[in-house]
C-alpha cells in the first residue's frame, strides 16, 4: 500500500509489467480508485512519451534523417533500463538516492 501507486505508474514501461501490477492490486484488495487514479497517471504519461516518440520518429524519416532513429530507440531503452534499476533497488529495500 506504500508504495503500490508508484508502482504502478512505473509497471506501465515494463513489458508484461502492467499485466502482473494489475493482478496483483487485485489480489491485494486495492481500493479501485486509487489504483484507478494511479493508472490514469500511468495512461497519461505513457500515452504521451509514445506519441511524442512516434511524431519526432516521424518527422526525421520525413526530413531524411535516419540516425535520429538510432537516438530514438537508445532513449526508449534507457527509459526501461532507468525503470528496471529502481524496482531492484527498491527491491533490495535501497530505494531511490538523492
Amino acid at each position: 500500500e506504500e508504495r503500490g501507486g508508484e508502482i504502478i505508474v512505473i509497471a506501465r514501461f515494463i513489458p508484461g509489467g502492467r499485466t502482473v501490477i494489475t493482478l496483483s492490486a487485485g489480489g491485494l484488495k486495492m481500493p479501485w480508485r486509487r489504483f484507478a487514479t494511479f493508472d490514469a497517471i500511468a495512461v497519461t504519461i505513457w500515452a504521451s512519451y509514445a506519441a511524442l516518440l512516434g511524431y519526432v520518429g516521424g518527422k526525421d524519416a520525413q526530413l531524411g534523417r535516419p540516425h535520429c532513429h538510432a537516438a530514438i530507440g537508445h532513449a526508449d531503452r534507457s527509459v526501461g533500463v532507468i525503470t528496471d534499476a529502481g524496482l531492484k533497488a527498491r527491491a533490495a529495500g535501497g530505494g531511490w538516492q538523492s
